[in-house]
C-alpha cells in the first residue's frame, strides 16, 4: 500500500480511502515531533517516506531508543505498554507519514470498495510483523552482557547476510541496547581484534566464527 500511495503521483488510492476510512498525510522536518505517547489516541501512521525514532527520556534525561522506523513501517499506542516516562516518535529526516483513524478502518464501508477490505487485510498483516519485531528487540535485551546483545543485535539486522548496514550512531546504538557507550566501544574494539566483526563507519562485517 505505501508504495502505491507514493508512486501515484495524484495519491489516488488515499483519495479512494478518504472516502471510507479517515486519513491524513503530515510531512514533518528532521528533529520534529511526529507523536507523544500517553493520550490513548485511536491512530495508526505509516511512513510512507524518511525515518524516525521512537525515544523514552528518563526523569534524568537520559534517551533510549526503543525502535527505529523508516519507510513502509507502522506505529501505534497500541503497540506500546504504559511507561512512567515520556515516550516520543521524532522524524531523524524529512518524513511524511500516514495517519489512518484506526476506528474508522473498523466501521463498515459506507460505499462498500474493495480499498476498504485491502487497508484492513494489509494493517493486519503489517500488526503481525510489528509483533514480530518487538519481539526479537525483547530477545536481543534479554541478553546479560553487552558483549551478547552487540551480537545478537547484528545478527538479527544481517538477516544472515555477512554485512549489515545500522540506521544508528553509536551513542544511539547504545541507547537502543540499554548500555553504557564506553563500555560498548570497549566490546566493539574487542571483538574487531578478536577478528569476530569488522566496522566501517555503520556497516558492519560479521564473521561465522563468533
Amino acid at each position: 500500500m505505501i508504495e502505491n500511495i507514493k508512486e501515484n503521483k495524484d495519491f489516488q488510492m488515499l483519495n479512494h480511502l478518504e472516502k471510507c476510512v479517515n486519513t491524513k498525510v503530515k510531512s514533518f522536518l528532521s528533529g520534529e515531533f511526529i507523536q507523544n505517547y500517553g493520550g490513548r489516541k485511536k491512530i495508526i501512521g505509516i511512513i510512507i517516506e524518511g525515518n524516525a525514532d521512537l525515544k523514552k527520556v528518563d526523569m534524568k534525561g537520559n534517551e533510549t531508543i526503543l525502535e527505529h522506523l523508516s519507510k513502509g513501517d507502522i506505529f501505534s499506542e497500541m503497540f506500546i505498554d504504559d511507561f512512567e516516562d515520556p515516550v516520543t516518535l521524532v522524524a531523524t529526516k524529512k518524513t511524511d507519514v500516514l495517519f489512518i483513524d484506526y476506528l474508522s478502518i473498523l466501521r463498515d464501508c459506507k460505499i462498500n470498495c474493495h480499498y476498504h477490505t485491502f487497508v484492513v487485510n494489509h494493517i493486519m498483516d503489517m500488526m503481525m510483523k510489528k509483533a514480530v519485531q518487538l519481539n526479537q528487540k525483547i530477545a536481543i535485551l534479554s541478553n546479560r552482557t553487552t558483549r551478547e546483545k552487540i551480537l545478537a543485535y547484528l545478527k538479527n539486522e544481517a538477516e544472515g547476510q555477512k554485512k549489515v548496514s545500522i540506521p544508528y550512531s553509536l551513542q544511539e546504538l547504545a541507547d537502543y541496547l540499554c548500555v553504557d557507550r564506553s563500555a560498548m566501544m570497549r566490546e566493539i574494539k574487542k571483538l574487531i581484534e578478536e577478528k569476530k566483526i569488522k566496522k566501517n563507519g555503520r556497516t558492519f562485517t560479521i564473521y561465522k566464527r563468533h
